[in-house]
């Protein structure tokens, strides 16, 4: 049995235009297993998901709490934990969510448009700790993306992809399959450690730019007649 995920999803607490309930219903719509809302420094997002879950009654539907922190190394994916300590370096970082049985990943390690590589990518202290690279972004260039994989080889390290979704239907459009018998948080997230993983999915060119028009255009009326909600 494999268990299908996208594990990079962005909603209304960042710079999505979702709200988590509708996430969790689209996700389960379109064959998904589970979901990892990995919103902009918050959980928020990824708690709002975990209660929309249980509110659906969904008891096989699995959401990985997840967290994209953006640092001076580059944005770090954080998955498993429901709330993170204060850090002042990824370093630690890394330790805290080692310490806590999370996983730590880097997202799109050459960018989205200028295809420069993060800096995470050069600091071998970083690099070599990390748990697992995204190799497929939805919102990457196929050019950054194969370089991610080749990375990910050259390194020995699991391969992860998500769609980095901002819009209702781009989430599952990249996809991160894990094998085997796996059924709960904790298995998953040792299967993605141990590199029992593969990556489905990956979006054109064109079909970035598209999703990015369309995106900022649906924002421009989210802020312009809809009240939105803040989490303090």
């Amino acid at each position: 049995m494999t268990c299908t995920l996208d594990l990079h999803i962005h909603t209304v607490y960042s710079d999505g235009v979702v709200d988590p309930l509708n996430v969790v219903k689209y996700a389960k719509r379109v064959g998904l297993n589970g979901i990892s809302i990995t919103d902009h420094n918050t959980l928020q997002g990824s708690l709002r998901a975990l209660e929309a879950v249980k509110s659906l009654k969904l008891k096989e539907f699995i959401v990985i709490p997840g967290i994209e922190i953006t640092t001076e190394y580059g944005h770090i994916l954080v998955y498993g934990l429901t709330s993170i300590r204060r850090f002042t370096t990824v370093v630690e970082l890394i330790d805290i969510v080692r310490e806590e049985n999370g996983i730590i990943a880097l997202a799109h390690p050459y960018g989205k448009l200028l295809f420069l590589p993060y800096r995470a990518v050069e600091t071998p202290e970083i690099i070599r700790n990390i748990d697992a690279i995204e190799i497929v972004n939805g919102k990457t260039p196929p050019i950054s993306n194969r370089r991610a994989r080749e990375l990910a080889l050259k390194l020995q390290k699991p391969g992860i992809g998500g769609s980095d979704a901002h819009t209702l239907t781009e989430i599952g459009t990249v996809r991160t399959v894990v094998e085997g018998n796996v059924s709960t948080l904790d298995e998953i997230l040792e299967a993605i450690r141990r590199g029992w993983c593969s990556v489905e999915g990956e979006r054109t060119l064109a079909e970035i730019v598209a999703s990015t028009v369309k995106r900022h255009i649906q924002k421009l009326l989210h802020y312009t007649f809809c009240k939105r909600r803040y989490e303090f």
